[in-house]
């Protein structure tokens, strides 16, 4: 099966955070609005979703564990396109 390899950017840190695994985009993209949307206090990602967005670093087949980088990270989705 092909994962995809997805990370948080926080533009404020100009960093990329711990990257994750997703069987789809779709999912990815799920896992990251609900956690944009999560209201709690210690959620910097519901505080100040102007700061993130979600990118695609690459793919991952775990049937011959074959890691595929995409040139650079690819724009998924931004936080603050997601807030509801």
């Amino acid at each position: 099966m092909q994962l995809f390899i997805c990370s948080v950017h926080d533009s404020a840190a100009q960093a990329y955070n711990r990257p994750f695994f997703a069987p789809s985009i779709g999912l990815a993209i799920r896992s990251f609005k609900d956690e944009v949307n999560r209201d709690s206090p210690d959620n910097p990602m519901f505080k100040h979703s102007d700061d993130y967005s979600l990118h695609q670093m690459g793919t991952f087949d775990d049937a011959d564990g074959k890691i595929t980088p995409t040139e650079t990270p690819v724009l998924v989705n931004r936080a603050k396109d997601l807030k509801e």
